[in-house]
């Protein structure tokens, strides 16, 4: 507070009266840029000291180029690569930031995913392709092209999403509802993951707050639950389509923390920590969902 007022009074003195009197001195100008130049050095001196920038596992979901998301990277497989008939995992940056999530609960529960995503897109036949941010919708429409061989011959799928940003669109529900309609007739067992939650405070400066023992006021945002409802309801329309939601566990508990560890990358993204941490509680979970599944997949006897 006293740094402040005193910098206040700097600027009243040798910016504000001089502006007004119209008596505008060079001299003044140089000094006042001088404590600029001044106070900028010496932030970027004190930052680290007050609290080290973060590691890059806490500032990504995933290694950009090592995962297929807008583009394909090799076999883009998660979890234990030994195990075969991958399920197949599909969505948007809400399904790529599960890479570490399906790299720790496969490497777990041995099963293997190979996880196939796109910025703002739902890579499936149908979707409105023209709807999203314009240097989004190439990368799109290159991974619906490249999904359609391997949704051909998957046996189990899992579709994750920003359900909040996709959920308005009624085109994206006709083009879901006829994927999961799809499905259905070609016995072809889908599980839809819930949306994580999401907040609308700024996670990393918060975190920072947290650090220095600042009082930190944490808003989380209400549409998330919502369209998780939205997308609930439809996928209970159909046999063999299963709604997993987590985002009220116990591991979001106090999200957007874990154990005092900050496991978002921003307001909606887990980190590459918070991915891996979120695999490994869930794991034993998810293994008997697509055991589930995978059961319903064989086929059934008809009978005399």
């Amino acid at each position: 507070m006293l740094i402040t007022c005193l910098f206040s009074y700097a600027s009243y003195r040798l910016v504000e009266i001089p502006l007004r009197s119209g008596a505008v001195r060079l001299t003044r100008w140089v000094v006042l840029a001088t404590i600029t130049a001044f106070l900028v050095a010496l932030s970027l001196v004190l930052n680290p000291v007050i609290e080290k920038p973060l590691p890059i596992e806490m500032t990504r979901y995933a290694v950009p180029d090592q995962i297929c998301h807008q583009q394909i990277v090799g076999e883009c497989l998660q979890g234990d690569r030994e195990q075969n008939e991958p399920v197949l995992v599909i969505g948007d940056s809400h399904a790529a930031q599960l890479n570490e999530f399906f790299a720790a609960a496969g490497a777990s529960e041995k099963f293997s995913a190979r996880v196939i995503t796109a910025s703002n897109c739902v890579p499936i036949a149908g979707f409105d392709v023209e709807r999203i941010p314009e240097f989004s919708r190439a990368g799109c429409r290159s991974q619906i092209a490249a999904l359609k061989g391997y949704i051909d011959r998957a046996k189990v799928i899992v579709i994750a999403g920003m359900w909040q940003w996709q959920t308005p669109s009624a085109d994206f529900m006709v083009a879901l509802a006829n994927f999961l309609e799809a499905a259905v007739q070609n016995d072809v067992k889908v599980v839809v993951l819930a949306q994580v939650p999401m907040f609308n405070t700024n996670l990393v400066r918060a975190r920072r707050f947290a650090a220095l023992g600042l009082p930190v006021s944490i808003v989380e945002n209400s549409d998330w639950e919502i369209a998780n409802q939205k997308i609930a309801k439809l996928a209970n329309r159909y046999p063999g389509v299963q709604f997993l939601d987590f985002s009220r566990s116990e591991f979001f508990r106090d999200a957007p923390f874990l154990q005092d560890r900050l496991i978002y990358m921003d307001e909606s993204h887990l980190n590459e920590l918070g991915a891996r941490q979120y695999g490994l509680f869930a794991a034993s979970l998810l293994k008997a969902a697509l055991a589930r599944a995978s059961e319903r997949s064989e086929p059934a006897s008809t009978g005399p």
